[in-house]
């Protein structure tokens, strides 16, 4: 079904943001990884979602393999990819709804690895048939507001803007749009928002506004921005995408009386508030998801604002202050370390350069657990949740990897727009 395609060529010509004078470190913890997950590979089941543990084992391997030229990490990588679809086909025979859900995020995978020349194989003419089936249940979940990126609807957009070029597909994303404007309400101050239910700060589900990347307005931005860049839904994508993104502005923070811009939750209801230093929540990922949006969008206002935001953001580096235990990518070192390295790219900002040097610095430093997990664990909860060993490319190994991969060398990191930063 698939080969891999060998090359180390970098299509930008740009130098490591890590030098090779300070490489030896990473070098050891990148080789440090991947023994440990293809030593644990067969501990790893979990196949639903873009966080899962064996595609994110699927994605670092590959790339191991680019960066380090041993073709063995892409032979594992290959095999597991190819277990993979074959127990979601199964589920999907069987009538298993999360089968489905999981094909969405397998696709992708797929049609990066194929994009990226790491296999060779027709991902389109593989799902061709479960893409109606897609297309439903991310319809069925935006019309009930389920529209969260990590574990609804948008996560199934996410495939489908992989495929756009599909005339079948662009109706699907137009679809889309229309299911959006049909659930987002008109806020009192003219924006455009839609409520879910989200865990407050006492873990009890309130119906408000998420004004996070992960799973909230952001992401919806996001989206918007791109389905117009692609010139699908015209006016009507402007329209919201200009209704949401004045929503996202108006909760703008003094930032001289609280630590971020942006609090956690919007609405009436919800107070300013200081948020984390994180891709998940906080000003990060509001940050970077608008730059997009504005870059996309030419709209220099938004692009000028985002990069504010951004840019104060740089000065927070107090690990308790800004709620940082971990080093994973969701709302650990490595995420806010590449999220910086990205800005860097995009902008050629010495800030960024440097604030992506100083999280990188630390993530390392986070690698001192005395387990067998190449000394990262990923913080779960209080009390008997604890520390855990984690591979999934949100909060565990694979994406602290990827992070670390893109650092040292030329090659890249396309997979990160499954976090939504490129």
């Amino acid at each position: 079904m698939m080969t891999m395609n060998d090359t180390n060529a970098d299509p930008n010509g740009r130098l490591p943001l890590i030098g090779v004078p300070q490489q030896k470190a990473y070098l050891d913890k990148l080789e440090e990884i991947a023994t440990v997950l293809v030593k644990n590979i067969r501990h790893f089941k979990d196949n639903h979602g873009i966080g899962s543990e064996r595609l994110g084992v699927v994605m670092f391997l590959f790339y191991y393999a680019r960066f380090s030229r041993q073709e063995k990490y892409a032979d594992i990588a290959y095999n597991l990819v190819s277990r993979v679809f074959d127990e979601l086909n199964t589920g999907l025979g069987a009538g298993d709804k999360q089968s489905l859900a999981g094909f969405s995020a397998l696709g992708w995978v797929m049609l990066l690895l194929e994009q990226e020349k790491f296999i060779d194989t027709d991902t389109a003419g593989i799902l061709g048939d479960v893409e109606n089936l897609l297309h439903t249940l991310m319809i069925d979940e935006m019309k009930q507001r389920h529209y969260d990126y990590i574990h609804g609807a948008l996560g199934k957009g996410l495939y489908f803007l992989s495929r756009v070029k599909d005339p079948v597909v662009r109706a699907y994303l137009g679809n889309l749009v229309d299911v959006i404007e049909e659930v987002s309400e008109t806020d009192a101050n003219g924006g455009f928002k839609i409520p879910g239910y989200f865990p407050d700060s006492t873990g009890n589900e309130s119906f408000t506004v998420n004004l996070g990347l992960a799973h909230g307005m952001p992401s919806i931005i996001w989206f918007l921005s791109k389905i117009k860049g692609h010139g699908i839904a015209g006016d009507k994508a402007t329209y919201l995408l200009e209704g949401f993104t004045h929503y996202i502005w108006h909760h703008s923070q003094d930032t001289t009386k609280y630590l971020s811009n942006f609090p956690r939750f919007g609405g009436a209801g919800a107070p300013p508030s200081n948020s984390r230093l994180a891709w998940c929540y906080g000003d990060l990922g509001i940050g970077i998801g608008l730059w997009q949006a504005a870059i996309g969008s030419g709209e220099k206002d938004w692009e000028t604002k985002a990069l504010q935001v951004l840019l104060h953001s740089t000065g927070r580096r107090d690990l308790k202050e800004n709620g940082v235990t971990d080093a994973g990518l969701c709302h650990g070192t490595a995420g806010i370390a590449h999220i910086y390295h990205r800005m860097y790219r995009y902008t050629a900002r010495r800030e960024f350069k440097e604030a992506a040097h100083y999280w990188f610095d630390e993530t390392l430093k986070m690698a001192g657990h005395t387990g067998d997990f190449a000394g990262f664990e990923y913080l779960a909860g209080k009390g008997p949740m604890g520390w855990k060993n984690v591979a999934g490319i949100l909060t565990g190994l694979t994406g602290i990897g990827l992070a670390l991969i893109a650092a040292v060398s030329r090659i890249e990191p396309a997979w990160d727009r499954a976090l939504l930063l490129s």
